[in-house]
């Protein structure tokens, strides 16, 4: 089995002033590579003052949800 881990984060680039915005997907081989992936995720954007909103999830190959977070507050600006 393949875990996936995707990831939503909005942030705020140094010297600018709208928000980025940027997703990705990681795969690993095993339960344990995925786990520490994600909470090392989690760890590092809580300690940055750009980042404002991130959500991570871990999904299986076989499409079922393993874990889910959610950090911060999205803003939407339109």
């Amino acid at each position: 089995m393949r875990y996936y881990i995707m990831t939503i984060e909005q942030y705020t680039a140094q010297g600018a002033e709208a928000k980025s915005e940027q997703s990705k997907v990681e795969k690993k081989n095993t339960l344990d590579s995925a786990l520490g992936y994600f909470y090392d995720t989690l760890s590092t954007v809580a300690k940055s003052a750009a980042h404002n909103f991130l959500d991570i999830k871990i999904v299986q190959s076989d499409g079922g949800i393993i874990k889910k977070d959610i950090y911060g507050a999205y803003v939407d600006e339109e």
